[in-house]
């Protein structure tokens, strides 16, 4: 049985069906509860927490505050997965195994990292990273955006991932992109817009002849190609480890969850 850690239902009912074997894993960088329960806790003193925007850990006062974050990431999330362990125990009576118990008897972890990208840290036999294990060959580009990289020299990718919808940002925050976009007429910007054709990419296309909105890009095939100079990505983890793959130069624009800790983790 193969479970992720950040949703607790799936360890929570390794007893029920009782399979041979339990693996568990983090599609992000381990969250402060998953590093004690994969056997391998974090080392504060060295290692910047997930939840820790100040990454540079080498200092007294850093030390503390990447301490205090850890602490609050942990508190988080503990409470949360708490409510999930009472439902388990309310259904199946109050001996029924905590979560934290079920997970660290794992036999191995998957963790979504590359250890040649991530920060310094000890690892264990039953730890596994697979890291760009989906990274893919590319495929061909469709007309439309083989032709967007072909009209400027330097062309720049505007893509902030799935979860974060580009046309619910703040209209100030859209309009600011626009205008810097505007300030570079020798570069090509394709922008991952989930409503291209709404009242905003009329005033966008209007102020900045050299963007174009596009609703979906097939990101991988568009950064294998050479003609794209740069990525301005919101530092998800796959995003990362593409870039790195990929060998292009990127600017990190990170929003929440791991973000700020891969974006550091990019630039160190």
């Amino acid at each position: 049985m193969i479970t992720e850690n950040f949703d607790m239902c799936g360890i929570g009912i390794f007893p029920l069906i009782r399979p041979k074997t339990l693996i568990n894993g983090a599609a992000s960088a381990p969250l402060p509860f998953m590093n004690s329960e994969f056997g391998l806790p974090l080392s504060l003193s060295t290692n910047p927490s997930v939840t820790n925007s100040y990454l540079d850990v080498h200092s007294f006062l850093s030390r503390l505050k990447n301490i205090y974050a850890e602490a609050l990431g942990y508190n988080f999330f503990v409470s949360s997965r708490a409510l999930v362990q009472q439902l388990f125990r309310d259904k199946f009576g109050p001996d029924y195994p905590s979560l934290t118990e079920i997970s660290s008897h794992a036999t191995y972890t998957i963790i979504n990292s590359e250890p040649l990208l991530e920060f310094a840290a000890p690892i264990l036999n039953r730890i596994v990273y697979v890291g760009g294990l989906g990274a893919r060959d590319p495929k061909p580009l469709d007309q439309n955006l083989y032709i967007f990289l072909s009209l400027r020299p330097r062309t720049v990718l505007i893509s902030f991932g799935s979860i974060v919808k580009a046309h619910e940002l703040d209209e100030n925050i859209k309009l600011s992109i626009v205008e810097t976009v505007s300030r570079f007429p020798d570069l090509t910007f394709i922008w991952k817009y989930e409503r291209p054709d709404d009242d905003f990419s009329l005033v966008a296309k209007s102020l900045a002849p050299n963007l174009h909105l596009i609703r979906w890009i097939p990101q991988n095939d568009l950064l294998t190609d050479i003609r794209l100079t740069a990525f301005v990505t919101h530092a998800g983890m796959g995003s990362t480890q593409e870039l790195a793959i990929k060998g292009k130069p990127g600017l990190f624009i990170p929003i929440f969850g791991d973000q700020m800790r891969n974006a550091g983790m990019m630039e160190r």
